[in-house]
């Protein structure tokens, strides 16, 4: 059962789709890889291929599909992809250069930045010309079963944006004439607030977590980052109470910032950072 209802805002909206308007879709090979090495096409697009390395290369698809013969600096290669299916390849001069061209009935991506409950968000796609009526469908999660919710108007170029508002974390996917789209799956996070007081005892600071509005056994995560590695690394992980409270102790003396996340759905709420160091008593 799919929870919560989409909330269209308004019409569907029509707009180029910059990741997804062109039909000849290039990739370049700067040095020794492929610049994107992964890119997503849909059925009839034509992809490019550019060598502005010094080293010559050449492009061989896996099952056979495509040979570019060799690639000398400034030289370009182009091949139209008519049919739907996955095609790695790789420069057999260099084997270590891979890269893979994904075909599929109709595009479709995730929106750059995720939203929270209540907001607004778009999905980008393109489906490939005069394909005809395409419908926008939803489900819980990326197996199924999906629900129609809307028609999707698409411009001469075969792209749309599709305006929704956030209610909780789906699965979209976009159907038509020439078939589904992958289905794409765009985490929700709720609106809420991660309240933190953190207090120092003698051999521990110790950081009380609150949620407001209340989530009882709801799992919380302390992270702690790392200035080595550049990252936020989990340290901790506990439920909530009935109260929709815990609290995780780190030992004094660690000149670290902390911070809490409540990850739900494969979405994520953060708390502001606390500068252990700098916590009075």
């Amino acid at each position: 059962m799919i929870r919560g209802a989409v909330l269209l805002t308004g019409a569907l909206v029509l707009a180029p789709a910059a990741s997804a308007s062109a039909a000849d879709v290039a990739v370049g090979i700067p040095a020794r890889y492929f610049l994107p090495s992964r890119v997503q096409v849909v059925v009839g697009d034509t992809v490019t291929w550019h060598n502005n390395d010094h080293d010559t290369h050449n492009l061989v698809a896996v099952d056979g599909e495509f040979d570019s013969g060799l690639l000398g600096m400034g030289a370009s290669f182009d091949h139209a992809f008519d049919t739907v299916g996955a095609r790695p390849y790789l420069c057999t001069i260099h084997p270590s250069m891979t890269g893979e061209i994904d075909v599929v009935p109709i595009a479709l991506s995730v929106p750059a930045a995720l939203p929270t409950a209540g907001d607004r968000f778009a999905l980008d796609g393109r489906a490939p010309v005069g394909s005809g009526p395409l419908t926008l469908q939803r489900a819980a999660t990326a197996d199924g079963p999906f629900a129609d919710v809307a028609a999707v108007p698409a411009g001469p170029d075969g792209t749309f944006t599709i305006a929704l508002t956030a209610d909780a974390t789906a699965a979209w996917r976009v159907i038509g004439a020439p078939g589904a789209s992958p289905a794409v799956t765009v985490p929700v996070a709720p609106r809420l607030q991660l309240a933190v007081r953190a207090r120092r005892t003698r051999s521990l600071v110790v950081l009380s977590v609150r949620t407001r509005p209340v989530r009882p056994g709801e799992t919380v995560v302390l992270e702690l980052y790392s200035r080595e590695r550049f990252a936020w690394l989990p340290a901790g992980r506990a439920r909530l109470d009935d109260s929709g409270a815990i609290s995780f102790s780190v030992r004094r003396g660690l000149r670290r910032v902390a911070r809490i996340a409540y990850v739900h759905d494969g979405a994520v709420v953060h708390s502001a950072p606390i500068r252990l160091w700098r916590v009075g008593a």
